[in-house]
């Protein structure tokens, strides 16, 4: 999919329409989940939670402290990472009812003090150099017009041995012939301008100015049994649409969705990583 194709318009849009959809479907936040074996439970709630904490993990932050969420979704990782660290938040998205509810999410958790939620454009950062301890990525850059210059925007508001922690889905192997078509399909209707390959990660991660750190290839663990849980929700979801009025545009993208997930799940050149990296400078704390 030509990058220059997508407009963060255009992704503000399509979450400001399926967020409330999504977070039925997902467990009640918007991102893939992690199963520990085989044998785990099918549904997305708990596996949803256990990839939030797997994030948390990933950056060393506690009171005092300030971490920026990219893409923060419906906000209920962002509550699970300040109440877990006591670190305060600030989370941001293009979608404006995705701002909304996160807010209302902060108030009625009690957190509006600690976490807050903003509408903004990982493009152009609207905050100072060197202000936060640790910035989040949470299957955001994934939507980036530009994947380099989101992470520079990144890069600059850390501060020095400030930790960057980003999830992804990812290109494990070269695509086999006639694959690209389900790639296209996919990047088409969730506004994604490309799938990284995993490969990239520590060269795009250096671009930016960062040092990397970890790259952790997770896929056995979430993409097979995220787009399961998706596509024996989807139904479900979308008889409460169409019952609530749901225009014929949105029920076909929905439906679009429902169509690849399977054929996602199934696809081994398709994966997930979770990576980790830090702005040179200063003294590393651990």
């Amino acid at each position: 999919m030509d990058k220059g194709s997508v407009r963060s318009s255009a992704v503000g849009e399509l979450y400001d329409h399926l967020s409330a959809a999504f977070g039925e479907i997902m467990g009640g936040s918007l991102h893939f989940g992690y199963w520990e074996d085989a044998d785990d439970p099918g549904a997305m709630a708990v596996p949803s939670r256990r990839m939030t904490e797997k994030m948390i993990d990933k950056l060393p932050v506690g009171p005092g402290q300030r971490v920026l969420d990219i893409g923060c979704g419906n906000g209920r990782p962002a509550l699970d990472l300040a109440r877990r660290t006591g670190a305060e938040v600030v989370g941001i998205s293009i979608s404006r009812q995705q701002v909304a509810e996160a807010g209302r999410l902060a108030a009625s958790a009690g957190l509006s003090g600690r976490v807050t939620f903003r509408l903004a454009d990982a493009m152009d950062l609207p905050f100072a150099s060197d202000s936060f301890d640790g910035v989040w990525m949470f299957e955001s850059l994934l939507h980036m017009p530009d994947a380099s210059r989101a992470l520079a925007q990144a890069a600059r508001v850390l501060r020095p041995s400030g930790r960057l922690a980003l999830s992804n889905l990812v290109v494990r192997e070269p695509l086999a012939q006639g694959e690209e078509s389900l790639l296209e399909n996919a990047c088409r209707l969730f506004q994604a301008p490309s799938v990284i390959a995993l490969s990239d990660y520590p060269a795009l991660i250096s671009g930016a100015g960062l040092v990397p750190e970890e790259l952790a290839d997770i896929s056995g663990n979430s993409v097979r049994r995220t787009m399961e849980a998706f596509s024996s929700d989807v139904e479900k979801v979308l008889e409460k649409l169409m019952k609530d009025g749901a225009d014929a545009a949105f029920l076909q993208t929905v439906e679009g969705l429902s169509g690849i997930a399977t054929d996602i799940g199934r696809a081994a050149w398709i994966g997930y990583a979770i990576a980790t990296a830090t702005k040179p400078g200063g003294d590393v704390a651990r």
